[in-house]
């Protein structure tokens, strides 16, 4: 999930921005919409811009390492038994 930047931690840190982002948000909207302006349109030049940068391609492939250690190592000791239960079986 690292890799693929789905997984729980990312959705955490794009969840987070949105919460920062949101008091920017409502001060900008409060200082642009009155009762007088509720009809016309607002100007959205100055609104504020959300953010979110994603991790870096390095920092995902440091969290994922370990499984990808973990799932080498199983298709080593699994492949080792199967190769072993091969050489020991007997066709007659």
């Amino acid at each position: 999930m690292s890799l693929g930047k789905t997984g729980p931690d990312e959705n955490e840190r794009f969840l987070n921005s949105i919460k920062s982002y949101r008091l920017p948000l409502t001060r900008w909207v409060n200082s642009k919409v009155t009762y007088e302006t509720l009809e016309q349109k607002p100007e959205l030049g100055d609104m504020p811009r959300h953010s979110f940068k994603a991790e870096s391609l390095r920092i995902s492939f440091m969290r994922a390492l370990p499984d990808f250690l973990v799932m080498s190592l199983m298709i080593l000791v699994l492949f080792a038994a199967a190769f072993v239960s091969f050489l020991r079986y007997d066709v007659r």
